[in-house]
């Protein structure tokens, strides 16, 4: 080795700095992490949702299997900006029911089942990212109709 040449070593001694390309990726994961952080917290955060138990009257034993809507309108001004609209509960388990993704707005809850007489609870309102508990609800069994006279044997 001559004496004005330096030594080589693999080894880094300078300090070194980080690659440009690393850099970049790290940027655009954080940017993308960030992008679909946001994009969840809208998403969940925006809407708001309702939440029932419907029982039968007497014994408040849960009712399975019955169809629970909000039918309503949107808003809570009047004008060309409200729209109608129905959302669909969910059934869970133990008589209770989900709606998700509710919108601000006034609306009437509807149950209905085969032998029960059809529930209306009108002006519920809701409003913005409002996440509402309507309570345990208490359904009624339909009263057999039958006129008919018995024919003695």
């Amino acid at each position: 080795m001559h004496s004005n040449e330096r030594p080589t070593s693999k080894r880094r001694t300078d300090g070194g700095s980080i690659n440009p390309r690393f850099l970049m990726i790290v940027a655009v994961m954080a940017g993308l992490f960030g992008l679909f952080y946001a994009l969840a917290q809208f998403t969940v955060g925006f809407f708001g949702s309702a939440h029932v138990m419907l029982v039968e009257e007497g014994t408040l034993a849960p009712i399975d299997g019955a169809e629970v809507v909000l039918e309503g309108t949107t808003g809570d001004k009047p004008g060309p900006s409200r729209k109608p609209i129905r959302l669909k509960f969910l059934p869970e388990s133990g008589g209770a029911y989900h709606a998700k993704a509710t919108v601000k707005g006034t609306y009437t809850l509807l149950a209905s089942k085969p032998g029960y007489e059809p529930l209306e609870r009108e002006a519920i309102e809701l409003k913005d990212k409002d996440h509402k508990d309507l309570g345990r609800i208490v359904m009624r069994r339909q009263v057999a109709t039958d006129n008919a006279v018995p024919v003695a044997k």
